[in-house]
């Protein structure tokens, strides 16, 4: 399904810095600005995996970068600073990676199991 895409590289744009509320200390993300190439590449995967009788969740799409979790604040500190750093970065996208998130030993442990290239721009 993956071999299927057929996009360009393209160039996302951090945004500012949030969180997920948690007890044990939240988890801080950078979110993406919109992209359409973004949405495209989301909305032709999440319709692929449907189609080959996957169960979805039904939730919108909010692209972000994962930073911390279980981060808990010093009260001084101040994410507007961050905010303001965040918002100038930008990221080139040259492949799509599906992966694969398990806890090995009590750590959270990120690994690709097959990655696509996107074609480059010209």
């Amino acid at each position: 399904m993956m071999d299927e895409l057929e996009s360009g590289a393209f160039t996302i744009r951090l945004s500012k810095i949030g969180y997920f509320k948690r007890r044990e200390g939240n988890i801080y993300w950078l979110g993406i600005e919109d992209n359409d190439t973004l949405f495209k590449i989301n909305s032709k995967i999440h319709q692929s995996l449907i189609d080959k009788g996957f169960v979805l969740e039904d939730r919108e799409y909010k692209p972000h970068i994962t930073i911390g979790r279980k981060v808990i604040l010093k009260d001084s500190f101040n994410t507007n600073e961050l905010d303001d750093i965040v918002d100038k970065i930008e990221i080139e996208i040259n492949n799509v990676d599906l992966m694969k998130s398990e806890f090995v030993n009590g750590k959270l442990i990120y690994s690709i199991l097959y990655s696509k290239l996107l074609n480059h721009k010209n």
